[in-house]
């Protein structure tokens, strides 16, 4: 079974069957990781399916032995340009497992702190640093060689980030 073996605040690693360690962006699952938590993964690359390991209960003497069959919801597909998860549920069947998924797509965005983000495109804004703090290293040299696109990039960046929403943790994706 997959396994929990590192949390914080942004990202999980789950250690897979085969030893490998792949990171999990926490926001997009429903549930609380706790390392040592055993998870189902499905897919891989830049799209995965983490669900929570449930455990089968028995079925006792008291409950009917016919089986149910129930139809499945079809899956909503998320549009490109959003990362929101999709969660599914299903309701408990007879063994009193209950299923849940959540569909994690990664878009190559990388979540920064606000706080952070802001501080440096203000002081450092002309260089580019900012930009180098995101991830997005092309862009700080741009910047850095053309004094932050003379100014109106550096300013448009900070009024930019002023007004976006951050999560409860301080953090937005960029």
């Amino acid at each position: 079974m997959n396994k929990i073996v590192k949390v914080n605040k942004v990202n999980m690693k789950v250690e897979l069957k085969n030893k490998k360690v792949i990171d999990v962006k926490i926001a997009s699952l429903n549930f609380v990781p706790k390392v040592g938590m055993e998870v189902e993964v499905k897919g891989s690359g830049e799209k995965v399916v983490v669900t929570k390991a449930t455990t089968k209960k028995a079925a006792t003497k008291k409950t009917p032995t016919k089986k149910v069959t129930s139809k499945k919801a079809p899956v909503k597909k998320v549009a490109a340009k959003k990362a929101t998860p999709i969660k599914k549920e299903e309701p408990n069947n007879i063994e009193g497992k209950k299923t849940e998924e959540v569909i994690v797509i990664s878009l190559d965005k990388r979540y920064v702190s606000k706080a952070t983000y802001l501080i440096l495109c203000f002081f450092f804004g002309l260089i580019g640093l900012h930009k180098f703090y995101s991830g997005k290293v092309l862009l700080g040299v741009l910047y850095l060689f053309t004094g932050g696109l003379f100014g109106i990039g550096a300013l448009v960046d900070f009024i930019r980030i002023i007004f976006k929403d951050s999560d409860e943790n301080g953090h937005i994706i960029i």
